[in-house]
């Protein structure tokens, strides 16, 4: 979930790329572990189960926020 202001955006695999240049104020996040095995190699990978990134107010967003 994207928060800016009082808006509130689901993200998904579509729109996700946003927080590559987002100025993030806040981030709380959920993360889950899921191990895997492949011919003969494993590990453990890092998935997100849940995540409210709330940006940066810039000066003008509250004064043009709709």
């Amino acid at each position: 979930m994207l928060i800016s202001g009082s808006n509130r955006t689901l993200l998904d695999e579509t729109n996700v790329g946003v927080l590559d240049t987002a100025e993030i104020a806040k981030c709380d996040l959920i993360i889950r572990p899921y191990n895997w095995e492949v011919n003969g190699n494993s590990g453990t990978k890092a998935y997100v189960k849940s995540m409210y990134v709330t940006l940066q107010d810039d000066d003008f967003g509250g004064r043009y926020a709709q």
